[in-house]
């Protein structure tokens, strides 16, 4: 059995006082910024893809759990159904789907 590595990353979101604005990490050759607020700082020049909260599940039109154009993914809670999204089936997605997926849920929709 293959052991599994976990990591959580919280960002500082816009109420609160202390912590880090935002995180590049890379994951399989795939970069990614670790952001609150997606509309901020350098995510709008970021030439890889973006991982946000912020907009909760308003806004699914232009903030889906999955925008394929504007390279974006949104893990607020309400747009995960409250569950942690791996890496790994994000990658997934960046190969596979050429569409935006307005939640998580809408994966197991046909």
């Amino acid at each position: 059995m293959r052991a599994i590595e976990w990591r959580n990353y919280i960002y500082k979101g816009n109420h609160d006082k202390i912590g880090d604005k935002f995180k590049i990490i890379s994951h399989k050759d795939v970069r990614f910024m670790l952001i609150h607020n997606p509309d901020r700082y350098n995510a709008l020049n970021f030439e890889g893809w973006i991982i946000h909260g912020h907009h909760h599940g308003n806004f699914l039109d232009k903030y889906p759990f999955f925008n394929w154009k504007e390279r974006r993914i949104n893990v607020s809670v309400e747009v995960v159904n409250y569950m942690p999204i791996s890496l790994d089936l994000i990658i997934k997605l960046i190969k596979k789907e050429k569409r935006n997926i307005k939640k998580v849920n809408d994966l197991f929709i046909e």
